[in-house]
């Protein structure tokens, strides 16, 4: 009987691969392009400026950001520039149109003023935001013109107005005079208690809310 063959070496397992560098790649967050650095930089440093005025540093705005500081001074050449630059952007009235758009429409089926008082909220706090921004501007350089200087300003209120007038056209029926009509006055009323011609006033949505529905005489007086 012819000896058992020996026993094959056994076979050493093969070392890990390590990640290859594809995916290695891929798990990394994609650099931002420049525009979309540019918009990161811009949306930080809006609640910034509501919050700290002109005192924010450039730093701050570029943790904000989420970039290096040097960074922000490759997409705009000074701090007076980024600061007009991002009230600028935050003067588009698309968010306040998308914001007004989302509004349910039998808000006011039952009940107009509850429509109403929605509406006023959402204006009021915008154009509470867009006066703060606009005074930074001023506060910047007073002798800088409005960011929106007519007819760009006029075109955005119009968006605003258009908006706020299909909010309105269900409950139609229920008002004194056209949607449009209406919309018109409930812009022009919330932009002017926020204005000047509203200094020092403490109305707030429930009283616009009032004010517009139920006029200023108060019930059973005449007028």
């Amino acid at each position: 009987m012819s000896p058992a063959a020996p026993p094959a070496p056994a076979v050493p397992p093969a070392p890990a691969v390590p990640p290859s560098t594809s995916r290695r790649t891929a798990s990394r967050a994609a650099p931002m392009s420049p525009d979309d650095r540019r918009d990161a930089v811009l949306a930080a440093t809006v609640p910034l400026l509501l919050d700290r005025g002109l005192a924010v540093t450039t730093r701050e705005l570029a943790e904000a950001a989420c970039v290096a500081e040097g960074t922000l001074f490759r997409v705009f050449p000074d701090k007076a520039s980024l600061v007009r630059a991002a009230i600028e952007r935050a003067l588009d009235p698309a968010p306040l149109v998308a914001a007004l758009g989302g509004v349910p429409r039998a808000q006011g089926a039952s009940d107009p003023s509850t429509l109403v008082r929605v509406v006023v909220g959402i204006l009021l706090d915008r154009a509470r935001e867009v006066s703060g921004l606009v005074s930074l501007v001023h506060a910047m350089d007073p002798g800088a013109p409005h960011p929106h200087p007519r007819p760009a300003g006029r075109d955005h209120v119009e968006a605003v107005v258009t908006a706020v007038a299909e909010l309105l056209e269900p409950v139609g029926g229920r008002l004194r005079r056209e949607p449009a009509v209406c919309a018109r006055l409930l812009v022009g009323l919330v932009l002017a208690v926020v204005g000047p011609l509203g200094r020092g006033s403490d109305l707030d949505a429930d009283d616009l809310t009032e004010l517009f529905c139920a006029g200023a005489v108060r019930e059973g007086e005449s007028c």
